[in-house]
């Protein structure tokens, strides 16, 4: 029996101790797998902050690179493109909206960029695209280049970043950045910053009607969720890139082209109707146009953005710095979206 016992109490010990030994082993796991989530939160959190400033910016020519170096310009650009973009990706993360809905808050994001801050939607010339001046301009709007400059913040200032941020911090990918504390508090803070600005600036119709705008286009973003059809590969393919790369200018060359023409308004916002029905309609179910959210399709619009300032440099209009930025800025989208597409058959292959 003493024998028995003492059998029992060394079995029970051992169990003991492999159930420490299993207990130290996954605390170390959860702890490792925890930093690193904290780190692809915060690194996740610095770009959606910095970089659609940078991208929108620097990529379109808009802003020189030379600019970056006054901090007064950096904070500026945080508060009007990462601020906003901040709010808009846990909308898009808590809410769980689908292609649509974020499109509609870039939409909303628009109008705040060119609306509230830049008013360029309400210029009737000095139209930062000559094409549009004194075209299309009604009740003080220049409803032209209102429907091109705001679906090109859209996409280049918000569905954009998030695609790039989703595939490049993909541990954090579907996750809320910010506490719910302190996304309400930021959130109230840019809801009244828009009314302000609403109210104080002049003309005060338009602005008035901005803040409107902006409102709407939320609320209806929230009827827009995820479905299956907003889903992407894991890995980006070669295609989606030329996509972005040959349609994106396309569709902006062909709206200026129109304008300068000065088409009929239903030709023009036609359009606009038509690229909407590729990329969220048919030529979406017909495997046209890839999702919205997929990184490739960002990567080749901002290499197409940048192929597109070093050739307007190229050709004189820019300085010779001005066309290498532009260069400079395309060739890593190229490399990666090149190398994104390769890697898989790389594996498979091996």
């Amino acid at each position: 029996m003493q024998v028995d016992l003492s059998h029992r109490q060394i079995y029970d010990t051992q169990r003991r101790l492999d159930r420490v030994a299993t207990e130290t082993t996954l605390g170390r796991q959860r702890s490792h797998t925890m930093e690193r989530t904290t780190s692809t939160r915060f690194k996740r959190l610095l770009f959606i902050a910095l970089a659609p400033a940078f991208l929108a910016e620097i990529g379109s020519g808009n802003t020189p690179l030379a600019a970056l170096a006054d901090p007064r310009v950096d904070l500026f650009l945080t508060l009007a493109y990462g601020f906003p973009l901040l709010i808009i990706s846990e909308l898009r993360t808590r809410l769980r909206l689908g292609d649509a809905g974020v499109f509609l808050l870039g939409l909303a994001y628009g109008f705040i960029n060119e609306g509230l801050l830049a008013q360029t939607l309400i210029r009737f010339d000095n139209v930062p695209i000559a094409e549009f001046n004194e075209y299309l301009y009604v009740a003080g709007f220049n409803l032209a280049w209102t429907a091109l400059i705001v679906c090109w913040h859209a996409f280049i200032s918000v569905l954009f970043p998030l695609a790039l941020a989703d595939s490049w911090f993909r541990d954090n990918a579907g996750r809320p950045v910010l506490s719910d504390r302190v996304f309400l508090l930021l959130g109230a803070t840019l809801a009244a910053a828009i009314a302000f600005l609403g109210i104080v600036r002049t003309p005060h119709p338009q602005m008035l009607a901005c803040a409107v705008a902006i409102g709407l286009l939320t609320l209806s973003a929230m009827v827009f969720p995820a479905h299956d059809k907003d889903s992407i590969a894991a890995q980006p393919r070669f295609k989606h890139f030329l996509f972005g790369f040959i349609a994106f200018h396309a569709t902006l060359i062909t709206a200026i082209a129109m304008a300068h023409a000065r088409v009929s308004p239903a030709l023009y916002f036609g359009w606009f109707a038509l690229a909407a029905l590729v990329l969220f309609g048919s030529g979406r179910r017909r495997g046209i146009a890839p999702p919205l959210r997929s990184a490739a399709l960002a990567q080749g619009v901002y290499a197409s953005l940048g192929a597109f300032h070093a050739l307007v440099g190229f050709f004189g209009l820019h300085s010779i710095a001005e066309t290498l930025v532009g260069i400079a800025f395309a060739t890593p989208f190229v490399v990666c979206a090149v190398t994104a597409d390769r890697l898989p058959r790389q594996a498979a292959e091996g």
